[in-house]
C-alpha cells in the first residue's frame, strides 16, 4: 500500500507533531463517517461478546469472567480483539493509524502493542455507582514496563460524540515531559484527588485538558502523558477503540512488571528479544508503503 501524499498531509501536519511533542496529545481527524461509526460500534460489541471471525481463540479478558453484560455498571473490555474480529484487523492493516503514530513518535516503524475495545456504561445512581466508571490518572508506559520501547503513542477513537458528560478522556498538559513516574500504573485507582497529589512532580503545574471528540474522531496521547476520565453520566454507554502503538525497537524486559502482554512472548522468550509478528503486528509501513 502506498499512501498518497495528499492523504498524509490531510492526516497530520508538522504543526500537529510540534504541538504533540510539547503538550503530549493531539486531536486527530474525524476519520470515519456516520455509517462507518455504526459499523465499528457493531463490531466493537461483537468483540465484547467474543464473537469470532477466525479459527483462533480469543485473547484474555473479554469483559471479565461472566462475559459481556450491557446492563453492568462496570467498565468492560475486549483486549486484542483484532485476533478474532476482521474489522479490527483491517483497521490495524489500513495504514492511517500507523502512519500518524510514525509521525508523532518520529519512528520509521510502528507496531501494535495492545488493542482494546472499551465499554463505559452510562451511570444513573448514587455516587458509589458513578465511581465505578472513573478511570484513574495514569501513564500508559507505566503499565507496559514488561517491554523496553523508545516510545509509545495511543490512538483513542470515539464511537459517539464524546465530552465531559459521558466520561471523555482528560490529559495533563505537558506531562509527557515529566518522565516515567514511579507507581503510575494506576488505571484502576479511582481516587483522582489522591492520585494528583501522588503523581504531580515538585515544581510542575497540573493543567487538565478535556479531549472533546465527534463520533468517528480520534485523539492521540503519548505513553508518558498522564490521563484519566470521570464517570459517564449520560445514561448511554460510551464506546471507544484504543490502539497502543510502539516505536521501532521495542523488546521484552524480564525486569518489568507483570503484564499478560508479556506472556504472549511465549515460554522461550529471552530478555531483549524483539517484539515482532505475529503478536505485535506492524502498522507502519504497510506492504512497504511510504
Amino acid at each position: 500500500m502506498t499512501m498518497p501524499t495528499e492523504l498524509k498531509q490531510e492526516l497530520i501536519t508538522d504543526q500537529d507533531v510540534a504541538f504533540y511533542q510539547e503538550h503530549g496529545y493531539h486531536i486527530g481527524p474525524q476519520l470515519f463517517n456516520a455509517g462507518e461509526v455504526e459499523e465499528l460500534r457493531h463490531e466493537a460489541i461483537r468483540s465484547l461478546k467474543g464473537e469470532n471471525d477466525f479459527d483462533c481463540m480469543p485473547y484474555f479478558g473479554f469483559s471479565g469472567e461472566s462475559g459481556f453484560d450491557p446492563d453492568s455498571q462496570e467498565v468492560q473490555f475486549a483486549f486484542n480483539s483484532w485476533w478474532i474480529n476482521a474489522k479490527m484487523r483491517a483497521l490495524i492493516q489500513s495504514g492511517e493509524l500507523g502512519y500518524m503514530a510514525s509521525r508523532l513518535l518520529g519512528s520509521p516503524e510502528i507496531r501494535l502493542s495492545l488493542h482494546q475495545v472499551i465499554w463505559k456504561s452510562g451511570q444513573a445512581g448514587d455516587t458509589a455507582q458513578q465511581e465505578k466508571t472513573t478511570v484513574g490518572w495514569h501513564q500508559d508506559a507505566a503499565h507496559f514496563t514488561v517491554f523496553d520501547s523508545p516510545g509509545y503513542v495511543t490512538a483513542w477513537i470515539a464511537l459517539q460524540d464524546t465530552d465531559t458528560s459521558n466520561g471523555g478522556m482528560k490529559v495533563i498538559d505537558g506531562s509527557n515531559n515529566w518522565g516515567l513516574i514511579k507507581d503510575a500504573a494506576t488505571f484502576f485507582n479511582k481516587d483522582l484527588d489522591a492520585l494528583k497529589e501522588k503523581l504531580l512532580p515538585e515544581g510542575k503545574e497540573w493543567v487538565e485538558k478535556d479531549l472533546i471528540l465527534k463520533a468517528g474522531q480520534m485523539s492521540f496521547h503519548d505513553g508518558l502523558t498522564i490521563h484519566g476520565s470521570r464517570a459517564n453520566l449520560s445514561g448511554q454507554p460510551r464506546l471507544s477503540l484504543v490502539f497502543h502503538m510502539s516505536a521501532q525497537g521495542a523488546t521484552y524486559n524480564k525486569h518489568g512488571d507483570y503484564n499478560p502482554m508479556g506472556v504472549q512472548m511465549g515460554p522461550t522468550v529471552k530478555h531483549g528479544d524483539p517484539c515482532q509478528d505475529p503478536w505485535f503486528p506492524k502498522m507502519w509501513p504497510v506492504d512497504n508503503g511510504q
